[in-house]
């Protein structure tokens, strides 16, 4: 998340000069930190999003919405900021997802960062170097610094200045608590789907239906390619286990394009060895991406083996005394 952050600011300060952290922006993120640590430190396994130099991992949210909130009227460029800040707060949601034990804690976590916003004065009173100010002054309006001295102080003086960053409106916190509960479910939702078909994968099995015919059915979502390593693997069970025919069943497998390549070559390997292979598919989708033409029934399927198994007999029995002997010891 913060490789992410870190290349969106980045761009920004190159090309828009939106994210230009001042003085201001770094004390007006002290001041929030500072309210928000003691109660985010309540959530231990979050906790630590705060914690460290300038606000851990969440400083690239917090920043790019204290300079939403003090930024110029100009609608392009507060637009630009606005779509930003979303996004950070996004990848926010994301990385508290990988943390947290449950999504009432998440909640919690950003409650407590937004209500930052609005506990204490309403504005926050923060410095900046007027130094950095004059060597900005050809990029970007700065605003003016309130109490200024006019006595021909150096250009390194320091000045107080009210940074605009009260309370947040409801449609402001609303949108960003979306966009956080947004990564922040979609993130628990690609980790759950990623344990599920991990546990599926594990599940893969030869099925001995007897006399040399193993059944191996595929079916639901596996990752890819992890699949094509547990075929490989499968592989070498079948020269182990001597097969003599192997029933595919793929009716019921998701997204076969996908795993069309490590299937192409599990289907050879197993055929090498002397494996007579014969596809299942009610779908037929496999007869177009595998280029054969698939049994429509596993009976269909165990009949034709059977009607096979005689002639290749002779065959096979070459291929596996080949294998056999150049077998690594």
């Amino acid at each position: 998340m913060q490789q992410k952050a870190a290349d969106i600011l980045r761009f920004n300060r190159r090309d828009s000069k939106i994210f230009v952290m001042d003085h201001r922006i770094a004390r007006s993120l002290e001041v929030l930190l500072a309210r928000a640590r003691p109660k985010v430190s309540a959530l231990p396994r979050l906790s630590h999003l705060v914690e460290g130099e300038g606000g851990g991992e969440s400083r690239p949210a917090l920043e790019s919405l204290l300079l939403a909130l003090s930024a110029p009227r100009d609608e392009g460029r507060k637009n630009a900021i606005h779509h930003e800040t979303l996004v950070l707060w996004h990848l926010l949601g994301r990385r508290a997802a990988e943390l947290s034990a449950s999504a009432a804690e998440g909640a919690r976590f950003v409650d407590e960062l937004l209500d930052a916003f609005d506990e204490g004065e309403t504005d926050l009173q923060v410095e900046y170097d007027a130094e950095v100010e004059a060597d900005e002054a050809n990029h970007r309006e700065r605003p003016k610094a309130a109490g200024r001295a006019n006595d021909g102080d150096s250009a390194g003086a320091e000045s107080a200045v009210l940074l605009p960053v009260g309370a947040l409106g409801k449609h402001a916190r609303r949108s960003l608590f979306a966009a956080y509960l947004e990564g922040f479910s979609l993130r628990r939702e690609e980790i759950a789907r990623g344990e599920l078909e991990q546990s599926a994968l594990g599940a893969i099995r030869l099925l001995t239906l007897g006399d040399g015919i193993e059944l191996l059915a595929l079916g639901g979502r596996y990752p890819h390619p992890e699949l094509g390593e547990r075929l490989e693997a499968l592989g070498r069970e079948l020269f182990r286990r001597d097969t003599k025919a192997l029933l595919l069943e793929l009716t019921r497998l998701e997204s076969l394009r996908i795993h069309r390549d490590g299937l192409k070559e599990f289907i050879a390997v197993a055929e090498a060895i002397g494996v007579h292979v014969r596809l299942i598919d009610e779908r037929g989708e496999c007869g177009t991406l595998l280029g054969r033409v698939p049994e429509k029934s596993l009976v269909e399927a165990l009949r034709r083996s059977r009607e096979l198994r005689g002639p290749m007999t002779l065959l096979r029995s070459r291929i596996r005394g080949f294998w056999r002997a150049n077998e690594p010891s």
